[in-house]
């Protein structure tokens, strides 16, 4: 065989030729050249080296900055298909990414694995996704060359974070939550209703903190309550002025630094607009200072004083309008007299007649005096008569007030003689169906004649409470009007 063994480049169509003289016999006869025959060489040809790799699929990873990444690496399997050797080379380009093998040679039938991984420059990736391919080079006759990616996503480290201090109160400084981060220490923003400001005044905001450091990621949210801020009234005790005293300013005070307003519980003692108080009379109110909060404030609690205003001067009141029967007495009474300041009323002295002269009687509640005594002495008469009362106090100072007294003189009533002493007499009708004569209360007999009027007299009031039968109803002369009323009932 050629070279020593047969190959397919030996293929072909041999001739056996016996050479001349190459065979002798033991008589020394030789042969002559002769062809002994052909043959023919068809050997097949080797097939080359083929490189295969498997799996076909790429080493897709992925993990936090730093590591570390998973899966963590693929392994390749490179197979030589063919017949023949070959040399494999396996390249990359990026820095992170590791082979565990870049070349070597395959016999016919052989295997060997290259391991694709992550190399330390990984662990210095910034989040963000990188792509590398891995070339598997069959160098013999670049039969099988191929390649496979490799993708590997960073993530930014998680960070727990935590907010703190969400309820507070105001106090006219800023209000920051706390903010803790796990792992730390991380930057972070915080933002409050979408503000970077950290915020003063009550109210409730929605608070985001957010962590912007290169590479974590992580955020919080809740929400930040600034409660309004408890205030208090300073309100002094009020000091004691006379009616005649002129308006004055309060001076009550809110720690909050908002105004007070007032209210007075007597407008007829004194009434207040805005911080002034007006004296309207005397006796006692209370001014109540009040803050209804605002913004930052609740409304603090009242603050009630007591204002007592006294009189410049005393106010007599003699009592009345009086009125008197016939026959009846008159009792005065000025005890609800007050005195000024604090001072006490030492006379009370009344002018009976309207004369300007006081001292008719004396004392806040002098003796009864006597019909008599009123239309002779003192000079009254039917109708209104005005009397006056004067005091003096312990200050010695003095009033005078006027009254009236009404005398009732003139209706004549005649119950047709049913009742002795009644006819033609001077009474009043008292109500209820009684007659007053002056002397007595007398039951009215049903049927009989009404009469009223006469001479210089006035009217009167006539009240029938019960269903009254009357004669004859007869009006006199007299100087008034009489109001006959019924409550209701028939008067036949």
């Amino acid at each position: 065989a050629p070279g020593g063994t047969w190959d397919s480049t030996d293929n072909g169509t041999y001739t056996i030729t016996l050479q001349d003289a190459s065979v002798s016999d033991t008589l020394g006869n030789v042969t002559s050249e002769t062809v002994l025959g052909t043959f023919t060489v068809n050997i097949s040809a080797l097939t080359p080296g083929v490189l295969a790799v498997t799996p076909a699929g790429n080493l897709n990873a992925s993990g936090n900055v730093g590591g570390p990444f998973s899966p963590a690496s693929l392994q390749y399997t490179l197979n030589n298909t063919g017949q023949t050797a070959l040399n494999w080379t396996a390249g990359k380009t990026a820095a992170w990414v590791g082979l565990s093998a870049t070349s070597g040679t395959l016999a016919a039938g052989a295997s060997t694995t290259v391991t694709v991984s992550f190399a330390t420059a990984a662990n210095s990736l910034a989040t963000g996704s990188y792509n590398d391919t891995v070339s598997f080079s069959n160098t013999t006759n670049n039969n099988g060359n191929t390649a496979r990616g490799v993708a590997l996503t960073v993530n930014a480290i998680p960070v727990t974070v935590t907010l703190g201090n969400l309820n507070q109160t105001y106090n006219g400084s800023p209000k920051p939550v706390t903010v803790t981060t796990n792992p730390t220490p991380v930057t972070y923003s915080v933002t409050y209703a979408g503000s970077p400001t950290v915020p003063t005044n009550a109210n409730t905001y929605a608070v985001v903190a957010t962590v912007t450091q290169a590479n974590y990621s992580g955020s919080a949210s809740g929400s930040l309550v600034i409660a309004k801020a408890s205030q208090t009234i300073t309100f002094d005790a009020l000091a004691s002025v006379n009616d005649a005293a002129a308006s004055f300013a309060l001076g009550a005070t809110a720690s909050s630094g908002l105004t007070a307003s007032y209210a007075s519980s007597n407008t007829s003692v004194a009434t207040v607009s805005g911080n002034m108080v007006t004296l309207v009379g005397a006796g006692n109110t209370t001014i109540t200072a009040s803050q209804a909060g605002g913004t930052n404030y609740n409304a603090a609690t009242d603050v009630p004083q007591t204002l007592t205003v006294t009189r410049a001067s005393p106010l007599a009141d003699p009592g009345g309008p009086y009125k008197v029967l016939l026959n009846q007495s008159l009792s005065l009474n000025g005890s609800a007299s007050l005195p000024s300041g604090v001072a006490t009323i030492t006379a009370y002295d009344w002018d009976l007649n309207n004369d300007g002269t006081f001292g008719d009687v004396t004392g806040a509640t002098p003796a009864a005096i006597s019909y008599a005594a009123l239309t002779t002495t003192w000079g009254m008469v039917q109708g209104a008569n005005t009397i006056q009362l004067r005091v003096t106090d312990s200050a010695a100072k003095t009033s005078t007030v006027s009254t009236t007294v009404n005398l009732a003189l003139g209706l004549t009533w005649d119950a047709n003689g049913t009742v002795a002493g009644q006819t033609n007499g001077g009474g009043v009708w008292l109500g209820a169906n009684q007659w007053w004569d002056g002397s007595a209360n007398t039951t009215w007999v049903s049927g009989s004649n009404a009469d009223f009027g006469g001479p210089d007299t006035n009217g009167g009031t006539v009240t029938l409470a019960s269903p009254t039968s009357v004669g004859s109803i007869t009006f006199n002369t007299f100087t008034s009007i009489y109001t006959l009323g019924t409550a209701g009932q028939a008067l036949t």
